[in-house]
């Protein structure tokens, strides 16, 4: 009868302790929400200095006003979960306007950042064959970034260094051992992929060829998509399997980019084609769940396909 007292009493004390441990960090919530909120208004009242009267930036930036006003009302009635949600969404929208206005000072403040990021990851890399291969690129597709900064294609190094920011997460994550347990049966997949796709890649190079020869852009495209199909020979020679992947997909990548500019109107109602075929089958999932935000999502990607039509 004792011991049954005494557990009662310790799964009280548990309970009771629980609940007290979540108190204290629930009221630690808005302090993190008011620091980023405030962080989020500095940036705004700075942006709002430097559009236009009537500009599309200026509708922008009461379209923000308006979402910080709704972060306001949620903090207010402690719906805390909903109001971090928002400040994500409006600080998005912010990054988005800020690179339309300045978008030199943007790329430059991002290139740093990166160059920071390299610097750390090359310590955590170092004696990991693989990892030490995205991060080679990294470094590469980061002096790419530069020079388009320099001749003022900013929405291309902003492309590149996306792709930058993805190669130094994949180095360090293979380098910590976070990558799928490399097994011999993971490698076999792997290699059988490979061995299957490069017949369809030389038939792919054989067919451009001659398409490409009216079309500079393409051109371009074609003789990087020929020396990619050379490193990806030597990675299979060197049996360097992964390595070999991760060029298979850059190759995949420059296919899209050539159709594209050989005849961009075939290639988008082909992409509409797929994704309204991803969208249906996604449709069908989601129909009957209850989760608000898959919806929203969905009801977005419905509006944004809308939106590329009328482009």
């Amino acid at each position: 009868m004792k011991l049954k007292k005494s557990c009662i009493r310790i799964f009280f004390i548990s309970v009771i302790l629980v609940l007290m441990f979540s108190i204290l960090l629930y009221a630690q919530v808005p302090d993190r929400l008011v620091k980023a909120r405030e962080e989020i208004e500095k940036i705004y009242t700075e942006m709002k200095s430097k559009v236009e009267a009537g500009s599309p930036e200026e509708k922008a930036l009461e379209r923000i006003e308006n979402q910080l006003k709704k972060i306001d009302e949620r903090i207010e009635v402690k719906d805390y979960r909903s109001a971090f949600r928002l400040l994500k969404r409006v600080k998005t929208e912010l990054e988005r306007l800020l690179f339309k206005i300045e978008p030199e000072k943007v790329l430059t403040q991002r290139i740093e950042k990166i160059e920071n990021l390299i610097a750390l990851a090359e310590e955590k890399v170092a004696g990991n064959e693989e990892a030490e291969t995205y991060l080679l690129k990294a470094k590469e597709e980061l002096e790419k970034a530069k020079n388009e900064v320099q001749v003022k294609n900013y929405r291309k190094a902003m492309a590149i260094l996306n792709g930058v920011q993805k190669a130094i997460t994949r180095a360090i994550k293979t380098a910590e051992g976070e990558n799928c347990e490399i097994t011999a049966e993971r490698v076999e997949k792997i290699k059988k992929f490979l061995q299957d796709a490069l017949p369809r890649i030389d038939g792919l190079l054989d067919q451009y060829k001659t398409k490409v020869t009216d079309n500079e852009k393409a051109q371009k495209i074609y003789d990087r998509l020929v020396k990619e199909r050379e490193l990806l020979s030597r990675a299979l020679e060197n049996e360097n399997y992964f390595v070999a992947y991760n060029i298979l997909n850059r190759i995949k990548n420059e296919l899209r980019l050539i159709n594209f500019t050989l005849d961009p109107e075939k290639f988008l109602r082909a992409e509409f084609k797929r994704i309204r075929k991803r969208y249906g089958n996604l449709a069908e999932k989601i129909k009957g769940e209850g989760n608000n935000v898959n919806k929203k999502k969905y009801r977005m990607g419905l509006k944004l396909m809308k939106e590329a039509k009328t482009y």
